[in-house]
This record gives structure tokens, sequence and C-alpha cells, in this order.
């Protein structure tokens, strides 16, 4: 049986937080090269989990488009990190 969307966001925002560097210092962030500014896309993505985990709180259902979108940001988000160097 497939998993709700509720349970899917879920999934995806601790996968999420566990392949990008959240919490890292600025310092870590803005080492080395700089192409589309790590420390303003990992704002922005934090700012994302942050909303979706408390839209879920209230009871707000993600659609497979919220889930789609969500996916396809991070991805982004994550080949930066791998561009600029911070993660491997």
């Amino acid at each position: 049986m497939q998993p709700n969307t509720t349970e899917a966001m879920q999934r995806m925002l601790a996968e999420i937080k566990q392949g990008l560097p959240f919490g890292e210092s600025e310092a870590h962030l803005c080492s080395g090269l700089c192409l589309g500014c790590p420390k303003k896309v990992m704002a922005f993505i934090e700012d994302e989990v942050a909303a979706w985990e408390q839209a879920m709180a209230n009871g707000q259902i993600p659609t497979l488009g919220d889930l789609q979108q969500l996916g396809k940001t991070a991805k982004k988000i994550h080949r930066l990190m791998v561009k600029n160097k911070i993660i491997l």
C-alpha cells in the first residue's frame, strides 16, 4: 500500500533535513566557491521545510503537486551544494 501524501511529505522532509547541511554555520556555507549563494538557498529551504511542518501540524494535507514542487526544489539545492563543494 502506498503512503498518503501526508506520510510522503513527512518522509520527504526527513530526507531533506538529512541530505542538506541544515544548521551549518554561515562561515562554512560561504567558504570557497559561491555559485548561487548557498547561505540564501539554505535559508530558503529551511523556511520551506519549517512552513510545511507547521502547515501539517495545523492539519493541512499536501497535494501531489506540493510534493513534486518541494522535491524539485530540494534536488536543485542539493546539486548547488555539491557544485559549491559543501556536500560531497
